[in-house]
This record gives C-alpha cells, structure tokens and sequence, in this order.
C-alpha cells in the first residue's frame, strides 16, 4: 500500500497465503488502488512471469523460503535492465551475501541493518499491546484467540532476546 501512494508504477502483490491476499484485496479496494496493484495467489516456487517483467523486486522478507543465493539468481530474470532488487531478510552471513551480489549480476547500492531492540520497540511491543487489546474486546473469539496465541509466541520470543533479530535490507541493481 505504501509503495502505490509513493509510486505511480503497477504493482504486482504475490503471496502463498490466501488469507493475507483477500485482506490485502480489501485494503486496496478501499483506497481505491484497484487499477494500481494486482494481487496474485502463487508461490515462490512458481514464478511464472515473462522475462525482465519488473523494474523492481520487493522481498519483504519472504527471500527467506527460497534462500538468498536462490531468490537473487532466479529473480535476475524478471527484473529489466538497471532494474532494482530489494531484498529485507535475515542479518545472518550478511559479508557471504554481499559476495553474492556481485557474482550473480548485481552491484549493491546500500545496504543497512535494522537492530533487533529496534524490531522490539517498533514492532514488537505495540503488537503486544495490540494482542493484549485485541484479547480483551473478543474474549469469545476462539479462532482468534488462537491465532493471538500464536502471535504471543513471537513475541514472548522476541522480548527474551531482543539482540537476536535484527534483519538486513539489501538494495542491488541489475548490471
């Protein structure tokens, strides 16, 4: 949604779960970015999109069920010339990553990580207190209450040992 109100360009939104797509679906109806972004039901290991079809990749984490290596060099095919990648993914062997992009035919523009204390009071806590919230106005909610608890989990986790989640985003272009 941010990038349709920043941007002029079509947007493609894909996802494997069908439920974030209808939400997501709902959302774009209502700020009326229906002729803007198309929402597609498909997974990673399916993209079928024609050749340098996008002038930018967006992986908002999701580059994490394919794989860095994987993602950058599939991706390549679908991204046109001085085209972009943007990847946000895990800060695990991020000097490894970096060695990647040159090799499959990138040049790295930045890259920055984002500190998992600022995970934990960015995100992480105001989702607790949503959680919290949320508990309290639909108590008979059994459905959503289990999928609070499992939101909980995350955050019980994240709260034990903020230091350890921090992520890393990745800006490449396409040489």
């Amino acid at each position: 949604m941010l990038l349709a109100r920043l941007s002029a360009g079509q947007i493609t939104a894909v996802d494997i779960e069908r439920s974030k797509l209808e939400r997501l679906e709902e959302k774009v109806k209502k700020a009326n970015f229906s002729e803007q972004i198309k929402v597609m039901h498909r997974s990673m290991f399916e993209f079928k999109f024609p050749e340098q079809s996008f002038d930018i990749v967006w992986s908002e984490g999701s580059i994490a069920a394919i794989g860095f290596t994987r993602g950058i060099k599939e991706w390549y095919r679908l991204i046109k010339p001085q085209g972009f990648l943007v990847v946000h993914d895990m800060t695990d062997s991020v000097v490894q990553k970096l060695e990647y992009v040159g090799r499959y035919g990138y040049s790295l523009l930045d890259h920055f990580t984002i500190p998992g204390e600022i995970w934990w009071s960015e995100y992480y806590e105001p989702l607790g207190k949503a959680i919290e919230r949320l508990r309290n106005e639909h108590h008979n909610n059994d459905s959503l209450l289990a999928q609070l608890d499992k939101e909980e989990l995350e955050v019980e986790k994240v709260k034990a040992d903020p230091g350890s989640y921090s992520s890393t985003f990745f800006i490449l272009q396409k040489t």
